[in-house]
């Protein structure tokens, strides 16, 4: 399940599923956004959050999400 993933990508489960499917390090990009998104969201319920982890965390994972958007947009021209 890739809870994040689809609410990103909303309707785009075939296609994120036959990429990952071909491409292991595209399945590997989405297994690290899948975690670093649930680390995010479990810690900005936390009484001890660390603004500066957050930050980082975030930032990193709009670089996860650019990459992830950009191979399906790869995949899609492709198969076009």
């Amino acid at each position: 399940m890739r809870y994040h993933v689809d609410r990103l990508f909303p309707g785009a489960a075939p296609v994120i599923e036959a990429l990952a499917s071909k491409k292991k390090d595209f399945a590997s990009l989405l297994a690290d956004y899948e975690e670093l998104s649930t680390w995010l969201a479990v810690r900005e319920r936390s009484s001890e959050t660390d603004d500066e982890e957050i930050g980082n965390a975030r930032e990193l994972i709009g670089e996860l999400e650019t990459e992830i958007r950009q191979q399906l947009e790869k995949y899609d021209e492709r198969t076009r």
